[in-house]
């Protein structure tokens, strides 16, 4: 071996090791922009999910004879904890036991009230929900 031949094993090392690094980044920027794809996808995947589930309750809700979705979706609501999450459905901040909830509900279980669906929107007429 002579002295060129040592002098070049360095310098090819260096050049491996970088190309190694800049693989490296390029591979962990990838697998950042999958992740970042897939956590879209699983939120629109929700968005779409609640969507519909809010479009049945409220179809249950204004129905002459309901599914009992609507009756399922305020119990499910109503296990809600967190005053934000309470809020965003139209709850007071605190849980109420069911006997304080059931005297505040509506005796007759009338559902042409003139009351909102939900708490974020107004009720909507009848040819809106595509009654004639």
């Amino acid at each position: 071996m002579n002295n060129d031949s040592k002098q070049v094993e360095p310098d090819r090392l260096e050049s491996l090791i970088e190309r190694r690094d800049r693989l490296n980044a390029a591979i962990q920027k990838l697998n950042a922009q999958r992740l970042a794809q897939e956590r879209r996808d699983e939120t629109r995947r929700k968005i779409i999910a609640g969507a519909v589930l809010l479009e049945a309750v409220d179809r249950d809700r204004s129905s002459e004879k309901p599914s009992g979705i609507g009756r399922w979706w305020e119990a499910q609501v109503a296990k809600l904890t967190r005053p934000h999450d309470r809020r965003l459905f139209g709850l007071e901040t605190s849980p109420r036991s069911g006997a304080e909830r059931d005297a505040t509900r509506n005796p007759a279980g009338d559902r042409s009230s003139p009351r909102p669906i939900w708490p974020w929107q107004e009720p909507r007429s009848g040819a809106e929900r595509g009654e004639s």
